[in-house]
């Protein structure tokens, strides 16, 4: 089973900071770790402040049946004052990297096409003068 990542996890809060102007965000054992970093890169990004932290031990029943312990943060976050710039800004370099990458694409279309253009036209003209002198004695 693979983890999300933090940007991942970002793109998701900016959906809903966008909606709302609060968010929680819960975790359970080793997804402590991801909740943290991705809370930390929200504040770091103007996009949200941190609130509340709250820790707490819920017991989930095993395999076999017994309640086993397990940790679990719940970090309060309300939507930061620089929310709507730093969207704006992030919308910008997202059309920005659109472009760039269109451009690269477009590029390297460009160049395959005229390389494998030229080639092909020389491996024919060599190909027909081979034919050529096979045939003169």
């Amino acid at each position: 089973k693979k983890q999300g990542t933090v940007t991942f996890y970002m793109y998701l809060a900016k959906k809903v900071l966008c909606e709302y102007d609060k968010i929680e965000l819960h975790a359970l054992g080793n997804a402590m770790n991801l909740a943290v970093m991705t809370a930390e890169s929200l504040v770091r990004n103007k996009y949200a402040t941190i609130d509340i932290v709250k820790t707490d031990t819920v017991y989930i029943k095993g395999r076999n049946g017994y309640d086993l312990p397990r940790a679990k943060t719940i970090i309060y976050m309300t939507k930061g004052e620089g929310f709507e710039k730093a969207m704006s800004e992030y919308q910008d370099q997202q059309k920005e990297r659109k472009r760039a990458q269109i451009a690269k694409t477009k590029d390297q279309a460009d160049d395959s096409q005229g390389m494998n253009g030229t080639n092909i036209e020389k491996d024919d003209d060599e190909e027909k003068k081979s034919v050529e002198k096979e045939k003169d004695p």
